[in-house]
């Protein structure tokens, strides 16, 4: 976690200065190395687990991706914030922060 922190951190860091903000394909590196770091986290996956308790799995999967969009666009309704918001903070809470600058950048 502590690694983690500190690489956003410098990497939040290092945005402030023009220089590297001017770098050129640095939104399609970034883009290149979530999905490098997406293959690499479902690649841990152990798919014969996976496939003997399938059934488990996706009635779980389904209860917590549903019930969690359920819940935030009930109260994002309650509180009458918009459809925009609601996308970025739904994606944020079941994907994890890094996958939402790729639904914020139209």
């Amino acid at each position: 976690m502590v690694t983690i922190l500190l690489i956003t951190s410098l990497a939040l860091a290092a945005s402030f200065v023009p220089s590297i903000r001017a770098l050129p394909m640095t939104f399609a590196t970034g883009e290149y190395f979530l999905y490098v770091f997406a293959v690499a986290v479902g690649a841990m996956g152990n798919i014969a687990q996976i496939f003997n308790n399938a059934g488990t799995y996706f009635i779980y999967v389904a209860i917590v991706l549903f019930g969690s969009f359920i819940l935030h666009a009930a109260l994002c309704a309650l509180f009458r914030i918009d459809v925009d918001t609601m996308l970025i903070v739904s994606v944020s809470a079941v994907c994890s922060p890094p996958f939402v600058g790729m639904v914020a950048v139209p």
